[in-house]
């Protein structure tokens, strides 16, 4: 305090001599003016340590946030490279594979179903046809009775002699009933067939309408199912890929904050010139104090007071650039951050939706289609167990059919025996005479029977021979692959199963991935908002910049008012050999803007943005200078 008021009485005291003489002083504030100076020196060069410790600090934290962001990065083109993998792409086109196969399985049953059906209603017309042949045979069977007991009278009236008619007679009643069982028999037989073939038929329609009612309707489902998928899975890509290019964008931009972190370097080697201009501007007064020397020449005198008021207002020029430049750097740096801070945010909440997007994939989108796939194939094995109901029916069918052709062979053998009978009854009638003309009557009845038996035996064998022929024809269809559609149902329910199970695994890992990433995102996002709420480092380079600016000001005043400023050309002479000392074109362009000027500092505001210059224009300048940011505008710190 006592240092300071002495400083006051000799700037005063000469002051006032100036102000009453018109001349300048001798004497000069000189001590007061180098202790001050060496003051702001010193608070400068405790200002750039002082804020190193913190600098490094932020960079540390910078560094730190952008080895976070690099993890996301990293963890985010993992997750693009699994959406956009084989994994995904290979089972979709498996998944696609499955609907066709279970397409052409459809086909190929539903081709079998129609000729199946088709068959079947064959059958039964052939069925219907064989039921009335069979019929014919009552009316055999009644008319032998009739003959046989028609026999018995003749024979009855006739003499001993001829008394082989009664044989004859018994063996007509014996083949009538012997027919009457065997027609009976294939009647029967046949109307099994018919009732066989009847529900066979209901079976078969039933199938084929089942098959296009709801299994195809299930695979229409499964195909926009799967093609929603896919849509969704390219969705998702797309939305990751964004996702990672902002990621990247903000690993980018902290890089690029982490790089810009030299400013304090800078800002320091600026300061460190503005010191190094104070001390030797502080030993040059040193040397002119009045102590144990003669005193200087007026001249002398009044160079050294201009030289002060010049090297001040420059300085002050520079130091509010430095201040001004860093300001707004930290700040740019600051709102830079906040940004990135909100970026992330934003990016978490579209790693959200995405995780919310693949979440329903593996919860709904996968069951359903699963459900959909299982039911599918559920229904295409109760086709096949439907053919194998159909080929036991046709089994049986032809085991019937079997049966009835035994019978039928025994009516043609009845038949012949009738045909025998009647060329015996015949031959017998002849060689009885007049007598036996009634039995030869009889006998030829017997003989005609037989031509119509035969007849309609071949009638019903034939149409027993085609209704085997169309059964076992059938049978062979149905039967040939049975076992090779079972194993194709199976080995498409293994093939479903793994690929199903794939996509799940996949989208499991997909969304593991994306909640870790939403969590070190969220975490990155407060880690940023935290460093940014703790940089206040440019407070403390205000504080103290202001400070310096106020005590060289305060130089300048008083050297102004002893000395009058130099003209632009005498200070870009006086000047020169400073400017080349300089390592920083920012600094050249203050200290040439300043040299050019010839503006009397006392007029024009010092601050250059209270000046309202702005980025690039300097307090004392006249004319606008552009300068470009050593970093560039989005890092410029300095």
């Amino acid at each position: 305090m006592g240092r300071k008021i002495k400083c006051m009485r000799e700037m005063t005291e000469s002051l006032t001599c100036h102000m009453k003489n018109r001349e300048t002083p001798r004497g000069l504030p000189g001590s007061c003016w180098a202790d001050e100076l060496s003051v702001i020196s010193e608070n400068l060069g405790f200002l750039t340590t002082s804020t190193e410790d913190e600098f490094l600090a932020v960079g540390n934290n910078l560094g730190e946030i952008y080895n976070q962001a690099s993890e996301i990065s990293a963890e985010l083109s993992t997750m693009v490279n699994l959406m956009s993998g084989s994994d995904i792409s290979d089972s979709i086109g498996g998944l696609r594979n499955i609907l066709d196969r279970m397409g052409s399985f459809m086909d190929h049953g539903g081709d079998k179903s129609k000729v199946g059906s088709e068959t079947i209603k064959d059958l039964r017309i052939m069925i219907q046809d064989l039921m009335d042949p069979v019929s014919h045979f009552k009316k055999i069977v009644k008319i032998l009775r009739i003959l046989s007991i028609s026999t018995k009278i003749e024979s009855a009236q006739l003499d001993q002699e001829i008394s082989g008619f009664i044989t004859l007679a018994e063996d007509v009643e014996r083949l009538s009933l012997l027919v009457d069982s065997k027609s009976a028999n294939i009647m029967t037989n046949a109307k099994s067939l018919e009732n066989v073939t009847s529900e066979a038929f209901a079976n078969v329609l039933g199938l084929e309408k089942r098959q296009e009612e709801q299994v195809r309707g299930i695979l229409d489902n499964l195909k926009l199912s799967l093609r929603s998928l896919m849509e969704n899975n390219e969705s998702s890509s797309h939305g990751a890929n964004l996702i990672s290019s902002e990621s990247e964008e903000v690993s980018r931009h902290i890089g690029e904050i982490v790089a810009s972190m030299q400013s304090h370097d800078i800002t320091r080697q600026k300061i460190e010139h503005v010191q190094e201009v104070m001390d030797n501007l502080a030993a040059t007064l040193d040397a002119h104090k009045p102590e144990g020397r003669s005193e200087p020449e007026e001249k002398d005198t009044t160079g050294l007071v201009r030289e002060v008021g010049d090297l001040c207002e420059l300085q002050i020029a520079q130091l509010n650039d430095s201040k001004r430049q860093l300001v707004s750097a930290v700040g740019k740096m600051k709102d830079n951050l906040t940004h990135i801070a909100r970026k992330v945010s934003g990016m978490c909440r579209n790693i959200r939706g995405l995780a919310g997007a693949t979440d329903e994939v593996s919860a709904s989108f996968l069951s359903d289609i699963e459900a959909d796939i299982t039911s599918v194939i559920a229904s295409l094995k109760q086709s096949v167990a439907a053919s194998q109901e159909l080929a036991l029916t046709l089994e049986g069918l032809l085991g019937i059919v079997g049966d009835m052709s035994s019978f039928v062979n025994d009516i043609e053998e009845i038949g012949s025996e009738i045909e025998l009978i009647a060329l015996n009854a015949r031959v017998k009638a002849a060689h009885t005479g007049a007598e036996g003309a009634t039995l030869g009557v009889i006998a030829e009845a017997i003989q005609k029977l037989s031509f119509d038996a035969n007849t309609h035996t071949s009638a019903i064998s034939e149409l027993i021979n085609r209704i085997a022929a169309a059964a076992e024809g059938l049978y062979q269809r149905i039967n040939v692959d049975i076992n090779g559609q079972i194993l194709e149902a199976d080995r498409m329910v293994e093939d479903l199963n793994g690929l199903v199970g794939r996509l799940r695994d996949v989208n499991g890992e997909i969304l593991v991935l994306l909640n870790r990433i939403d969590r070190s995102g969220q975490n990155l996002g407060s880690e940023i908002e935290r460093i940014v709420s703790g940089i206040t480092v440019q407070d403390q380079f205000v504080t103290r910049i202001d400070g310096a600016t106020a005590g060289l000001e305060s130089i300048l005043s008083i050297s102004r008012e002893i000395v009058p400023p130099s003209d632009a050309a005498a200070k870009a002479k006086s000047l020169i050999d400073l400017e080349q000392k300089y390592t920083m074109e920012s600094e050249r362009e203050v200290h040439r803007s300043y040299a050019i000027s010839g503006v009397d500092g006392q007029d024009t505001p010092l601050d250059p943005v209270s000046s309202g210059a702005g980025e690039g224009n300097l307090a004392l300048i006249t004319g606008k200078v552009e300068t470009s940011g050593e970093f560039g505008d989005n890092v410029e710190l300095f």
